[in-house]
């Protein structure tokens, strides 16, 4: 693989109009990563003048309008990814915020592996104090092998980095009707 400093990386992510709430703690936690040598390749799905959100941020913005289904969104992300060149892909939800280090510690996993996966930590008005997802699961810096990733449900749009040729080698099996991606 290619070394960090050469990797060409995007976060993306995919915004509507019910994540409006939650967009601004998005953009900050990204604009606030201790490396910020990645592009942001949002697809838009009906958010009104979109544009006017990433402005003036110290990452470059590739803004896609489009409609479709939750994978069919994705999926059209990932080509655009593919199309563009870009060699790894951090996967974001537009609703969570994300430590500083985060684009930092994927590309650096990266480098050493295929796919990367970092714990989620839910909080909020649910939860007392914060509670991990995969804590009870995995221990910090275990590798996972295929038959885990099959039958568990922990690689996600929010805490997954990945060479974006291996999705883009795979990404004609996905059906657009896919529930979740």
């Amino acid at each position: 693989h290619w070394k960090n400093d050469f990797m060409k990386t995007a976060v993306v992510s995919v915004i509507y109009p019910e994540v409006l709430p939650y967009l601004k703690a998005f953009i900050e936690s990204l604009s606030s990563q201790t490396d910020l040598d990645f592009s942001l390749l949002v697809i838009n799905d009906g958010v009104q003048n979109a544009d006017k959100y990433f402005t003036g941020l110290p990452i470059p913005v590739i803004l896609k309008n489009a409609s479709g289904t939750p994978a069919a969104l994705r999926k059209l992300a990932i080509r655009e990814a593919g199309n563009r060149n870009i060699e790894a892909l951090v996967f974001a939800d537009s609703d969570d915020y994300f430590s500083n280090n985060r684009i930092e510690c994927t590309k650096m996993l990266l480098a050493e592996n295929d796919v990367v996966v970092n714990d989620l930590i839910f909080f909020g008005q649910a939860f007392p104090k914060p509670v991990s997802m995969l804590d009870a699961r995995f221990h910090e810096g275990e590798l996972i092998g295929w038959k885990t990733i099959i039958d568990a449900n922990f690689l996600g749009l929010s805490n997954t980095g990945v060479w974006t040729k291996l999705v883009l080698d795979v990404i004609d099996l996905i059906p657009d009707s896919l529930i979740a991606f």
